[in-house]
């Protein structure tokens, strides 16, 4: 066919769908979609896309754009360095993302003499997007159990010395507890009387360290 095929994905489509806009305001709503829009035509995604289809292992996708397949390097780049700039180029020459005005649904379009070859990469940018969305989620939430983990740790070390030095102090003074309680002799047998406050922390420090 000599006219230009144009396959459109959105993301109310099953290969597309995703909840990816968190609830933020009007303003900050659309800065954010706008990033969107500027991350689905970013390089980083043609490269992506061109990994996922494995567009790079033969000459079929730069004959189909009507492109002459490098047979050369370009300036100080290798052969497949520049075959790969070429198919970044035809990528995202022939790309097309926009936001329709009051919409949160992101259009991705791509122009193609083959109707297939559109819907493929117009699909795989959706798909490898929402990808990248679900890793950069997953990447937040171990940097948060990473970043409590260490705080944690940083916590339990105070507690512990400050738990030491308490205990010092008690025994160096010889404070007790002084309400009645009820304590255990070494064999198990429960016994009334007044604890000293070393056993009772001793107590609760378990309690704690169990929990």
């Amino acid at each position: 066919k000599t006219a230009y095929e144009i396959y459109q994905c959105d993301w109310s489509s099953d290969v597309c769908s995703s909840d990816l806009i968190p609830a933020v305001s009007a303003q900050e709503a659309e800065r954010l979609l706008q990033t969107q829009v500027d991350v689905v035509s970013s390089r980083r995604m043609a490269l992506q896309v061109i990994d996922s289809l494995r567009l790079a292992s033969n000459d079929d996708f730069v004959l189909s754009m009507h492109a002459k397949p490098l047979d050369a390097p370009i300036g100080n780049l290798t052969l497949a360095q520049s075959r790969r700039e070429q198919l970044i180029t035809l990528l995202l020459d022939n790309l097309d993302v926009n936001l329709p005005g009051g919409s949160r649904v992101l259009s991705i379009s791509f122009e193609s003499t083959s109707p297939n070859q559109a819907a493929r990469i117009a699909n795989s940018l959706a798909a490898n997007f929402i990808l990248l969305n679900v890793k950069w989620q997953f990447d937040q939430t171990a940097y948060a159990r990473g970043f409590l983990s260490n705080r944690l740790a940083t916590a339990r070390q105070r507690l512990e010395e400050s738990e030491r030095n308490m205990l010092d102090y008690a025994r160096s003074v010889g404070l007790i507890d002084a309400s009645a309680g009820i304590g255990a002799s070494e064999d198990g047998a429960q016994m009334q009387g007044p604890r000293s406050l070393v056993t009772s922390d001793l107590v609760a420090l378990n309690g704690a360290y169990s929990a």
